[in-house]
C-alpha cells in the first residue's frame, strides 16, 4: 500500500511515519520503503525513528527516482538496468547537446561560460 504524507516540517512528517509504523506494522519479512529527498534524511530518519522505538531495522530509503524504477519494473517487467534520466546518464546526454544549443540566443550565457573549454 502507497501512503502519501505532505507536510512542511519535518517533526510532524517523523511524527507521522512513526505512528504509522506503529498502528500498522508491516510484513516482519519485507523492507519498509520510506522514500527520502537525499541520503542525509534517511540517515536522519532512521535515527531518529531508533531513537522513538528504540530499534530501526528492515527500513529501505531510496531516493525518488529510484523509487519510481522500481514501480516500473515491477509493473512493466523487464526494464533496462539503467534510466535514460539516471544521474551519471544524464550528465553525458546533456553534454552531448551542449554544443548544438550554444547557437541559440536562450543559451548566450551558458555559451558564454564555455567558450574557453
Amino acid at each position: 500500500m502507497l501512503n502519501i504524507f505532505r507536510s512542511n516540517r519535518l517533526e510532524n512528517l517523523l511524527a507521522t511515519l512513526c505512528h504509522e509504523l506503529i498502528s500498522a506494522p508491516p510484513d516482519p519479512f519485507e523492507a519498509e520503503i520510506i522514500v527520502v529527498q537525499n541520503l542525509g534524511m534517511a540517515r536522519w530518519l532512521s535515527q531518529q525513528i531508533a531513537m522513538t522505538h528504540g530499534i530501526a531495522a528492515n527500513l529501505r530509503f531510496p531516493l525518488p527516482a529510484r523509487f519510481v524504477w522500481e514501480v516500473f519494473e515491477s509493473q512493466f517487467g523487464e526494464l533496462p538496468a539503467h534510466s535514460l534520466f539516471d544521474r551519471g546518464i544524464m550528465h553525458w546526454r546533456i553534454f552531448d547537446l551542449l554544443p548544438r544549443l550554444t547557437v541559440e540566443e536562450e543559451f548566450t550565457e551558458p555559451a558564454g561560460y564555455l567558450l574557453d573549454d
